[in-house]
């Protein structure tokens, strides 16, 4: 069963939430993180996450998505990071 962990805003829940309508009749096993990066504490926060995710559902395919996807790469390599080391199986911006 798919499903959407979501970090931030208003704007971001409201993402996730047509996120979730989208995958409903998915049967694959997806996790989409919808990131934040408002604040290094809220990005800690999805590493956390994600590490979590993997260690406890490692069947699960992972999707990152949010403005930490998007605008995090260029301030230090974040998405490239994250996609490398969680062996992410997408990264996509807003």
């Amino acid at each position: 069963m798919s499903r959407v962990v979501n970090f931030g805003c208003r704007l971001n829940n409201f993402e996730g939430k047509k996120i979730e309508e989208l995958l409903s009749n998915n049967n694959e096993n997806i996790i989409v993180i919808n990131s934040c990066a408002v604040t290094n504490e809220t990005e800690r926060q999805v590493r956390q996450t994600i590490r979590r995710i993997k260690k406890e559902n490692p069947d699960k395919k992972i999707v990152m998505t949010g403005c930490a996807a998007q605008i995090s790469n260029s301030k230090s390599g974040f998405s490239e990071t994250f996609f490398e080391t969680y062996s992410l199986i997408k990264l996509c911006s807003n």
